[in-house]
């Protein structure tokens, strides 16, 4: 599965399959395969739950608050993506609707007042959590400027492209994109990197929640959080490892360009790659050295040899923002295993393990840009960014 089918969808494997250039690689060196179990899998997701990782590293990150969804939640919000996506997703009336833009949305879940009971006790469930989701994100700082709404072990980040006017979002980010080239007096090619560097800025921005209807809504549509739902739901997660929880952070505006991700290996950093391997962001070439830099010393100083954090191995999400004063400042976003199941961006399992295991000759840390533009990057892409973008190039073309 593509970069971008899995930020679209997810996904979660338990084991990575081994190909024969693998194979070969095993017989002649010894490697170390990091999740072979269903256990394996289970205690590197606890190893780096949000509930693990959060006070070692609040002082630098985005302030959250945490709320539990219960066993009859997950089963509501199950039930109601099951009806979003046989009845309203992907229909005829809703695709000629929303043809342009996305002026209707799935309203159902709102409604307790059908002739089914158990259809409006379900509902009434939703609308319950909505109002709990109202009543913790008071906490966060900075309310008024919205917040973002995650799982203990992932975010429905996939729905994104059904929230209202999307692709009025994505065409104000191309615009923004234009203005920057003549700024910084740089080139971003083509424009169909033009265009995928806006329909994944809309895809963050659009994550940008004012309410717990908006919450609800998020998860409602969201097919990635399907999977941390129904162990919710079965038991599988629960109150003794907080994986049952919902995780409202605080909200942040930042350039999708400055997102990256860090492997630390044997307590020491190995590699940086850009996140999204398939936008090519000219403006990354000229302050390579400048980033590279500013991530190594964060890393190594705070996090790397942070007590409180008691894995030797993990990947961890970073972006690069301004502070009050305007200078850039490193913010993680999460941690993750650091396992064959973890997406690597630029890097490889099968061909760079070395590297990220620092094991290459040189012991260099690695720092990975995209250098030029990706040919023929959309085909990598799910349904709905390609519907997107054809929605995007009709705007264009008007």
């Amino acid at each position: 599965m593509s970069f971008l089918q899995d930020i679209v969808k997810g996904v979660s494997l338990k084991s990575t399959p081994t190909t024969q250039q693998q194979q070969q690689h095993t017989a002649n060196h010894k490697v170390k395969v990091y999740c072979e179990t269903d256990d394996d899998y289970n205690r590197l997701l606890s190893e780096t739950s949000f509930d693990h990782y959060y006070q070692a590293i609040k002082q630098f990150t985005f302030q959250s608050v945490s709320l539990k969804i219960s066993v009859e939640e997950a089963k509501a919000l199950i039930a109601e993506f099951q009806d979003f996506s046989s009845n309203f997703r992907r229909t005829q009336d809703t695709e000629q609707a929303n043809s342009e833009d996305n002026v209707i949305q799935y309203e159902e879940w709102k409604n307790v007042n059908t002739d089914d009971h158990e259809l409006n006790e379900r509902r009434g469930i939703l609308l319950n959590l909505c109002k709990r989701v109202d009543e913790c994100a008071v906490d966060l700082p900075n309310r008024e400027d919205g917040f973002f709404c995650r799982m203990a072990t992932m975010s429905p980040k996939d729905a994104a492209t059904n929230r209202l006017g999307f692709i009025s979002l994505v065409w104000k980010h191309y615009n923004e994109l234009l203005k920057l080239e003549k700024e910084m007096n740089i080139d971003f090619k083509e424009q169909m990197n033009r265009n995928v560097y806006a329909l994944y800025k809309a895809s963050t921005s659009a994550l940008k929640l004012n309410n717990g209807m908006d919450a609800v809504q998020l998860l409602v549509e969201s097919e990635r959080a399907q999977q941390e739902l129904n162990k919710i739901a079965s038991g599988v997660y629960g109150d003794a490892t907080k994986t049952n929880e919902l995780i409202l952070r605080e909200w942040c505006t930042f350039d999708v360009a400055h997102e990256f991700r860090a492997f630390i290996c044997n307590k020491k950093l190995t590699g940086i790659t850009q996140y999204n391997p398939f936008v090519y962001f000219p403006q990354l070439i000229k302050q390579k050295e400048d980033l590279q830099q500013l991530m190594r010393n964060f890393l190594e100083k705070d996090i790397i040899n942070n007590p409180a954090i008691q894995v030797s191995n993990f990947i961890v999400d970073i972006i690069i923002v301004q502070d009050r004063n305007g200078e850039k400042q490193v913010k993680i976003v999460e941690l993750n295993p650091f396992a064959e199941f973890a997406g690597t961006c630029l890097f490889t399992w099968e061909n760079d393990r070395d590297i990220l295991e620092g094991k290459s000759p040189n012991h260099q840390i690695e720092f990975r840009l995209v250098t030029a533009c990706v040919p023929n990057c959309e085909k990598e892409m799910g349904n709905e960014w390609k519907d997107a973008l054809t929605k995007l190039t009709k705007k264009q073309q008007q």
